[in-house]
C-alpha cells in the first residue's frame, strides 16, 4: 500500500503459485560463494508497452553449468524505487549452458520510464540480480466520453435489495454530492453522473463469525507462496496471530483459496480488498465487483474485511470516488453479516501537501455518517520513515484516537499498517526492532484500542521463524496491553 509521494508499495503476488522475491536481499556478484553457477541474461523483453495495457515479461538466461534455480523472474523500479513487479516468478527452473526462457505472470503498469531486471533464487533463499535494462510505458490513448446515461442530474435510486444478505446496489450517500459509478467499468469523464453499481450478491449465506482476541496480534503478508512458513509461525507463536492478506490487483480469489484453507485453522484473517496503490485503476463498479466476488469466496473464512486502506492518500484518485467505492465496499460486507475495517492514512506534520486530507478531515467530509457509526474496526496506517522519522508518543496517540472515536463511536481502534519502506537488512535491523517493542508494546489506556499494528513485511523480514526478527515479534506480542 503507498504510504506518500516518495514511497508507493504493491500488494501480493499472485499467490501460491508465485514465490517470494521481494522476502530476501539482493546479492552483489562478489556476495555469492564461489561453487554458484554463473547465470549470464541473454534477453529480456519487453522493453515498451503501453500504458493499461496487460503485459507479461520473458527472461531468456544461460549458465556456466546446469542446476536448478529455486526461482527465476523480472523485477520492476519506478524512479522512486517502488516495486512492481512482473508476478507469477517460475520455480525449479533448470537452467544449463544451452540456456532457457521463462515467462512471468502479466500485469500492466502506469505510464513512465523503469527499471527492469531478471533474478533468480538459490535454494540458500539468496537472490541474484541480473543486469538491468530499461523499461518504458507510453501513455495511452485517451479514451473517447462515455455518454451520460439520463438526462437528469440525479441517478436514479439503487434496486431494494432483496431479503438475502446481498450487497447493496451502491452507496447510501456520497459525501461530495457525486453519484456512484457507471455500469461498465470505463471511468466517465468528471462531472457527469452516473449510475450506481450493478449488484453481485454473496453467493454463500451470512454464517457465525468466530470471537476476535483484545487486542488483535497483526501481522500482514503481501505474497501467500510461502504459505508454509505462514502455518508454522501462526502455530508458533504465543499468541494466535491475525495475519491480514493484502488481494493483489487483477488477481481472482480462487487464486488465494488454498493458502486460506492453510492459514484459517491457525489465524484470525483480514482480507484487504485491494492496495491503495491500485484503488484509482479501479472503477467504481469494478470495486463493487472485486468486493463482491472476495466475499462470495471467503464470507465464512475472513474474520475482517478491510473495505479501503489509506483512503486519505492523494495517490488514490479524486476522493469523490474513494468515498463511493469504500461506501459501497462497506455497504456490501455489513449485508453479509461481515466485521468492516477501514484503514486511514496518518500523515499528520509530514503529508503531500493541501491536495491530502489528514485522517480526522476526510473522515468528516468523505465517509458517511451512516459508515462511520458502522464500521467494526479503524486503524491507522502509519511509516516513521515517511514522516521524518517522527515518532510520536503513547499520549499523542491517545489523543489522536480519541479524536477518531468522535467520529467513529462504535469501532475498535488501533494501528493498521506499520513498518519500513523495505524488507529488514542488517543496517536497519535495529530500527526494526525499536519499532516492533514500541508499537506493539505502545500503553493506549483506552476501552476501544485494539492494538493491531500489522507489520508490513512479515513474510520478508519475519520468515522463516529462525529469522532473529521473528523472536523479536514474539516477545512484542506477549508484552502487548490488554484490556
Amino acid at each position: 500500500m503507498p504510504l506518500s509521494a516518495t514511497r508507493f508499495r504493491v500488494g501480493a503476488i499472485a499467490a501460491a503459485a508465485a514465490a517470494g522475491l521481494l522476502a530476501l536481499p539482493f546479492l552483489a556478484d562478489g556476495e555469492a560463494e564461489a561453487s554458484t553457477p554463473r547465470v549470464v541474461q541473454d534477453r529480456l523483453t519487453p522493453t515498451t508497452a503501453g500504458a493499461g495495457t496487460t503485459v507479461a515479461a520473458e527472461l531468456t538466461v544461460h549458465s556456466s553449468k546446469c542446476f536448478t534455480a529455486k526461482t527465476v523472474g523480472v523485477a520492476v523500479r519506478d524512479a522512486a524505487g517502488r516495486k512492481l513487479d512482473f508476478p507469477s516468478p517460475a520455480t525449479d527452473v533448470r537452467i544449463c549452458p544451452d540456456g532457457i526462457s521463462v515467462t512471468t505472470g502479466a500485469r500492466t503498469l502506469p505510464a513512465g520510464t523503469y527499471t527492469e531486471y531478471g533474478f533468480w533464487r538459490d535454494d540458500a533463499g539468496r537472490t541474484h540480480k541480473l543486469p538491468a535494462q530499461t523499461l518504458t510505458v507510453t501513455a495511452a490513448t485517451a479514451p473517447l466520453p462515455v455518454p451520460s446515461p439520463s438526462a437528469s442530474g440525479t441517478p436514479s435510486p439503487s434496486a431494494t435489495a432483496s431479503p438475502t444478505a446481498s450487497p447493496t446496489a451502491g452507496p447510501s450517500s456520497t459525501p461530495s454530492g457525486s453519484a456512484g459509478a457507471s455500469a461498465t467499468p470505463t471511468p466517465t469523464p468528471s462531472g457527469t453522473p452516473t449510475t450506481a453499481p450493478t449488484t453481485t450478491a454473496p453467493t454463500t449465506t451470512p454464517a457465525g463469525m468466530r470471537p476476535l482476541p483484545d487486542p488483535l496480534y497483526g501481522v500482514t503478508v503481501d505474497d501467500v507462496s510461502r504459505v508454509g512458513d505462514i502455518v508454522t509461525s501462526s502455530k508458533s507463536l504465543s499468541r494466535m496471530p491475525t495475519t491480514r492478506i493484502v488481494f493483489d490487483e487483477n488477481v481472482p480469489p480462487s487464486e488465494y483459496a488454498s493458502a486460506i484453507k492453510q492459514i484459517q485453522p491457525v489465524s484470525y484473517l483480514m482480507g484487504e480488498i485491494l492496495d491503495s496503490y491500485y484503488v484509482k485503476d479501479y472503477s467504481p463498479q469494478a470495486y463493487h465487483d472485486r468486493v463482491a466476488d472476495y466475499l462470495n469466496a471467503f464470507g465464512d473464512q475472513v474474520d475482517i474485511w478491510e473495505v479501503g486502506n489509506e483512503v486519505n492518500g492523494n495517490w488514490l484518485g479524486s476522493y469523490a470516488d474513494v468515498s463511493t467505492k469504500i461506501s459501497d465496499a462497506y455497504q456490501q460486507v455489513e449485508a453479509a453479516g461481515k466485521r468492516s475495517e477501514l484503514t486511514l492514512y496518518y500523515d499528520v506534520g509530514c503529508g503531500n501537501g493541501s491536495s491530502e486530507l489528514d485522517p480526522l478531515t476526510f473522515s468528516k467530509q468523505y465517509v458517511p455518517a451512516e459508515m462511520r457509526a458502522g464500521l467494526d474496526y479503524v486503524t491507522l496506517s502509519y511509516y516513521e520513515g515517511d514522516c521524518g522519522n517522527i515518532r510520536p508518543t503513547a499520549a499523542t496517540w491517545t489523543s489522536y484516537f480519541q479524536q477518531l472515536h468522535e467520529l467513529y463511536p462504535n469501532a475498535k481502534l488501533g494501528f493498521g499498517e506499520i513498518g519500513l519502506a523495505d524488507p529488514v537488512t542488517s543496517s536497519t535491523q535495529a530500527k526494526a526492532e525499536s519499532m516492533l517493542a514500541y508499537y506493539y508494546g505502545l500503553k493506549i489506556d483506552l476501552p476501544y484500542y485494539a492494538g493491531g499494528v500489522f507489520w508490513w513485511n512479515y513474510a520478508e523480514d519475519m520468515l522463516p521463524t529462525t529469522k532473529p526478527l521473528w523472536q523479536k515479534l514474539d516477545t512484542a506480542f506477549t508484552t502487548m496491553p490488554t484490556p
